[in-house]
């Protein structure tokens, strides 16, 4: 990791001599001159503190009234982009995490084959069943009762596995993202999620501008 003392600091492209962005992450508004008709004041710089969005998790900052996210102010700073890729990696998985050497350039295809997100999506939500618990109360629930076919497919159902879902170039063909489940690619994307499963199993072509497949 860096040492905090080597922390460089650049102008941001289209707000030169306003706001500056280093290559730890951070961003700062600078010390700026304002004449008025009548009088001239001096403004302090400050170090702006960055808001987190709800459904990317990634850290912004308002330029002027416009928002950009902390990691792309950080990467167009301080990365060469020869290939033009159009994502930007966080290595270690860490959102929040806007030091110059945790991003890269990348694909989506290659965004979503990072090795530490590919592993903790493995470790997390994919197989969890629901617990003996909850299934006994289910079944203490419908105890006595006559359980219809349709209830039986329901159980069923919910028995079975958390699926991964894939979100795919309409037109490219690849993968943008992956997400644990469809509530959490509901949850991201605003698409339903019975629109999304449906695409998933062909009984639609598109949701949302994208296409959709289940992780295998």
């Amino acid at each position: 990791m860096n040492d905090r003392g080597a922390e460089i600091w650049k102008d941001i492209e289209g707000y030169e001599g306003l706001y500056q962005v280093s290559n730890m992450g951070s961003v700062r508004l600078l010390d700026r001159t304002v004449h008025r008709e009548m009088s001239v004041m001096q403004i302090s710089g400050i170090t702006l503190k960055p808001g987190l969005g709800k459904k990317h998790g990634y850290n912004y900052v308002s330029l002027l009234s416009k928002s950009f996210t902390v990691h792309r102010l950080v990467a167009c700073a301080f990365l060469e982009n020869k290939d033009n890729k159009p994502f930007i990696d966080h290595i270690n998985a860490i959102r929040t995490d806007n030091r110059v050497e945790n991003l890269r350039w990348c694909t989506p295809a290659e965004n979503s084959n990072n090795p530490i997100s590919y592993d903790r999506l493995k470790k997390s939500h994919i197989g969890i069943k629901q617990s003996d618990s909850t299934i006994s109360k289910r079944v203490e629930k419908l105890r006595g009762r006559k359980i219809t076919k349709l209830q039986r497919i329901k159980i069923a159902i919910n028995q079975k596995k958390t699926r991964s879902v894939l979100q795919i170039d309409e037109k490219t063909n690849e993968v943008i993202n992956t997400f644990f489940s469809l509530g959490e690619a509901q949850r991201v994307t605003g698409c339903h999620r019975s629109n999304i499963s449906n695409v998933c199993k062909g009984k639609l072509k598109t949701c949302g501008g994208y296409k959709w497949r289940f992780s295998i």
